[in-house]
C-alpha cells in the first residue's frame, strides 16, 4: 500500500507541473478588459539658440504618466504563469525618414516623419519586469523576462502600466521658422501576448492595442529682422526732363536709382528661407508700380534680376547672402509714365514698405 501511495502522488505531482507549464488553447494574444488606455503628454518647448534650430539638430523630451490597466489573454490555462511579450507599432506615424541613430539600448532607432518638411521623430519606451531596458518602436515580440504573469482566462493581469514611460527625440530637417504645431499623434500602439511568436506582421483585427501614446503640442522659435537697423530707407530720384517722360511707358535709364538693403535678424537659423517683400498704394493705371503724389507717374521696383516686384505681390527681393544673423538684397526704382500724358512739373514722392519674409 506504501508504495502505490507514492506512485499515486509522483502522478498527482508530474500533472501539476504539466498544467502550470503550458497557457493551454488559445492564440495567447491579450486585450484590455476596459478598452485600450490612453497615455498622453504634450510637448511644448521654445528654442532661442541659433545654433539649435539648424537641420540636423535633435529637440529631446520624454514622458512618464499615471494610469493603469487589465489585460485578459486568449488562452485557458488559468494556472498558466510566463513571461509577456510586448509588440509596438508606430500608431499613425506611418511614413519613414530620413534619419535614424542608436536609442539608449544600442539597437537602431528609426525616425518617422511628423511634421512634413519639417520634424521627424524617434521613440522608444520602457519595458519593466526583468527586462528594464528602453526598446525603440516599432518591435516586436520583447519578453519582460518576468516569468510570474498570468493573464488566462480567469487570471487576469492588473495594474498594467507599460506604455506609461519612454523618451522621443525630434529630428529637425529644415530650421523651423515662428511656432510649428504638431496635432494630436499617436506615437506608438502596444500589444501584449502570451507567445513569443506574436509580432507586429500577424496582430490579428480583432485584437486592440493596451495602450496607445499620444502626444501633442508646439516647438517655438522667437523670430526677429530689423531692416536697415529700423530707419527710413529714402531714395532720391534725378531729375527728369519732361519730354524724355512724355509717352506711355517712358522711363529714362538715367532716372533708375538702384539701391542695397542691409538687415540683422535674431535667431533665424543660416539656411532659412528669406526674402523680402514690398507693400504700398498701387498706381490707379498700372497695379505693377507704386502710385506716386503726380497722377502721370508711377514707380517700378525691381530686383537685380530686373523682374518687378509688385506691391502687395507674390514675387519678392531675393536674399542670397544671408549667414550669422546679417543679410542685403537690393532693389531698382524707376519713375515710369503710366497715363501717357506729359507729368507735371515738380517735386513727386511714394511710399512703401519692406518685409522680411521667414519661411
Amino acid at each position: 500500500m506504501k508504495n502505490l501511495w507514492m506512485l499515486l502522488a509522483l502522478s498527482l505531482f508530474s500533472g501539476h507541473a504539466l498544467a502550470d507549464g503550458t497557457m493551454g488553447n488559445g492564440s495567447g494574444w491579450c486585450q484590455p478588459t476596459s478598452g485600450t488606455h490612453n497615455f498622453f503628454f504634450p510637448l511644448d518647448q521654445t528654442i532661442t539658440d541659433t545654433d539649435e534650430n539648424q537641420a540636423g539638430k535633435i529637440v529631446k523630451e520624454s514622458w512618464s504618466v499615471g494610469g493603469e490597466y487589465s489585460a485578459r489573454c486568449d488562452c485557458d490555462n488559468k494556472d498558466y504563469q510566463g513571461v509577456n511579450y510586448f509588440t509596438a507599432t508606430t500608431g499613425d506615424l506611418t511614413q519613414k525618414g530620413t534619419y535614424s541613430e542608436a536609442g539608449s539600448n544600442g539597437q537602431q532607432m528609426d525616425f518617422y516623419v511628423l511634421v512634413a518638411g519639417k520634424l521627424e521623430i524617434g521613440t522608444e519606451t520602457y519595458i519593466v519586469g526583468n527586462l528594464k531596458q528602453y526598446i525603440p518602436v516599432p518591435f516586436s515580440a520583447i519578453s519582460n523576462q518576468d516569468p510570474t504573469a498570468g493573464g488566462c482566462t480567469g487570471a487576469d493581469i492588473n495594474k498594467m502600466s507599460a506604455g506609461n514611460k519612454g523618451n522621443v527625440r525630434i529630428y529637425i530637417t529644415h530650421p523651423l521658422v515662428g511656432e510649428i504645431t504638431i496635432p494630436e499623434t499617436t506615437i506608438m500602439n502596444l500589444y501584449l501576448s502570451k507567445t513569443p511568436g506574436s509580432s507586429g506582421d500577424n496582430i490579428p483585427p480583432s485584437v486592440p492595442p493596451m495602450a496607445h501614446v499620444t502626444m501633442s503640442g508646439t516647438i517655438t522659435v522667437p523670430q526677429s529682422c530689423s531692416i536697415n537697423a529700423g530707419q527710413v530707407i529714402e531714395v532720391r530720384l534725378p531729375d527728369i526732363e519732361g519730354k524724355d517722360i512724355r509717352h506711355l511707358g517712358d522711363s529714362p535709364q538715367n532716372s533708375h536709382v538702384t539701391t542695397q538693403v542691409n538687415f540683422t535678424c535674431s535667431n533665424v537659423a543660416d539656411g532659412t528661407n528669406l526674402s523680402m517683400s514690398l507693400n504700398g498704394a498701387t498706381d490707379p493705371h498700372n497695379p505693377d508700380y507704386l502710385k506716386t503724389d503726380n497722377e502721370n507717374l508711377g514707380i517700378r521696383i525691381s530686383d537685380k534680376y530686373d523682374n518687378t516686384i509688385v506691391p502687395g505681390g507674390s514675387a519678392e527681393l531675393p536674399i542670397e547672402d544671408y549667414a550669422d544673423g546679417k543679410g542685403s538684397t537690393e532693389f531698382t526704382a524707376a519713375p515710369v509714365n503710366t497715363t501717357g500724358h506729359v507729368p507735371h512739373t515738380g517735386e513727386y514722392q511714394a511710399t512703401a514698405t519692406l518685409e522680411i519674409q521667414i519661411r
